[in-house]
């Protein structure tokens, strides 16, 4: 790491919920030491500020809409457990740092161009690429399940502000405040795609117990200035255009 390095962004990470099911030392050794590791040798580079991408699913299980204040809830996943190991790493080094400025986002469900379909991907480029495909969309629950579903450049633009305008030791989440139901996500996908994809309903994954899921984002919004501009049509539009392109289809 550059003597010269003014900000960190720490996006890395093993993703996400079922590959650290699978793999959780892996997921430790990546998401846990590697944060760990990082912010040390920031500090011993006399970085300015440090950036930490956490996540919502350190909120657990917890329904309602979700602050900054909500301590974390029963946590499902060795993913959501380093993720959340992350953050106290973060506050352990803002809490210490004389120099260094510590700052954490928690993304909510982020999506959009630039993210291929795979076994450990999320939702909608796997359900996109399903609907261009004319294949069945599956939906592990009822499709009442709901999340916030954040366009990337919104997540982009709220990760640039809280490098810039964020209190160290502070964490900001980085979602819409929308809730949106996975069997309505399925429905626009597969009219925007122009399919005739069916829906399909499997049993729910034995970690998944989150049936809803939304940001409070006043804390970003009063302090970075963060308000995110995308509609989810709009968003879903862009990203469905993208991957048939990639796709070829």
């Amino acid at each position: 790491m550059s003597d010269d390095t003014d900000i960190v962004f720490h996006l890395a990470a093993l993703f996400a919920n079922q590959n650290s099911v699978e793999h959780p030392e892996a997921d430790l050794m990546t998401n846990g030491l590697g944060t760990l590791r990082l912010l040390d040798a920031a500090g011993a580079a006399g970085v300015g500020t440090f950036v930490y991408a956490s996540s919502s699913c350190v909120y657990g299980s917890q329904p309602g809409v979700l602050d900054e204040e909500d301590a974390p809830g029963e946590l499902d996943t060795p993913y959501a457990i380093t993720k959340y190991v992350g953050e106290l790493y973060c506050d352990y080094f803002a809490r210490q740092s004389r120099s260094m400025e510590v700052v954490k986002v928690r993304y909510f469900n982020v999506y959009g161009p630039g993210e291929l379909p795979g076994r450990y991907r999320n939702v909608i480029p796997n359900f996109a690429s399903l609907a261009l495909a004319g294949e069945a969309l599956p939906i592990t629950g009822t499709g009442a399940e709901s999340r916030d579903f954040t366009f990337v450049d919104d997540a982009v633009e709220g990760t640039i502000l809280a490098s810039v305008r964020g209190r160290s030791g502070a964490v900001y989440n980085l979602g819409t405040g929308t809730e949106t139901t996975i069997k309505s996500l399925a429905e626009t996908i597969i009219r925007i795609a122009g399919s005739s994809s069916e829906i399909v309903f499997k049993p729910k994954r034995a970690w998944d117990g989150i049936d809803e899921r939304r940001s409070s984002r006043s804390v970003a919004s009063d302090e970075l200035g963060y308000m995110p501009s995308t509609a989810l049509e709009d968003g879903l539009t862009e990203t469905v255009e993208w991957l048939r392109s990639m796709l070829g289809g």
